[in-house]
């Protein structure tokens, strides 16, 4: 069975049957916490690691003045977010494999990673941090959401359209083990159960692992 095939099936139904509304949705908590950190970010040349139909692209871009390149192997993902970018907003969309980032070695000054290492397999989620690595430049900052631990019943629920794509689903230790080459300046149980971290690229430091 070809599950990279069978999950890019899965978010192509999702984003040929995506309406216009979700493009009107209100910035999430999550989305105002990233803004205000990656605001600190040198440069802000951003990649989005995943970033689905666009939403949080658009807003950073627009929200921070950053130019954003957002990467996801969806290709209507890609076009939603093209389609829905705001006039005056620096986001690009690129089709491409998070894994084997199709960029230059340091060629960004931060990233977000949203709901995406922890949604393929772990052997995936080690490989794609290590391309983070590669693409960005020393001391990048970086917003990391990940799961809820432990995950609620409802993913595995059969009206949730995602229950069959891939997914690890890392605890705490995992999740502080995955990130342990960067600094982890602050993570939180944050709106929904979500974990978000705030890192930054370079080895890690003695207390940098507590909660917020």
């Amino acid at each position: 069975m070809d599950y990279q095939q069978d999950d890019r099936n899965v978010w192509a139904g999702i984003f040929r049957e995506a309406p216009d509304s979700w493009q009107s949705v209100p910035p999430s908590g999550l989305m105002l916490d990233c803004a205000t950190f990656l605001q600190r970010a040198r440069g802000r040349r951003v990649l989005d690691l995943g970033s689905g139909f666009g939403r949080w692209s658009n807003f950073l871009a627009s929200e921070i003045d950053a130019a954003v390149v957002g990467i996801d192997s969806a290709v209507g993902g890609c076009a939603l977010g093209a389609r829905w970018r705001p006039e005056q907003a620096r986001a690009v969309f690129t089709v491409g494999d998070v894994t084997r980032l199709p960029f230059t070695d340091q060629s960004f000054d931060a990233f977000l990673a949203v709901l995406i290492i922890d949604n393929m397999e772990k052997p995936e989620g080690q490989a794609t941090l290590r391309e983070l690595d590669r693409v960005l430049c020393p001391g990048a900052l970086g917003f990391v959401v990940l799961n809820p631990w432990p995950m609620p019943p409802s993913a595995d629920d059969s009206s949730n359209p995602t229950r069959t794509c891939r997914r690890h689903d890392f605890d705490d230790q995992e999740a502080l083990e995955l990130m342990a080459s960067w600094q982890i300046l602050s993570w939180e149980r944050a709106e929904h159960g979500f974990r978000s971290f705030r890192v930054k690229t370079g080895a890690a430091t003695p207390g940098t692992l507590g909660q917020r």
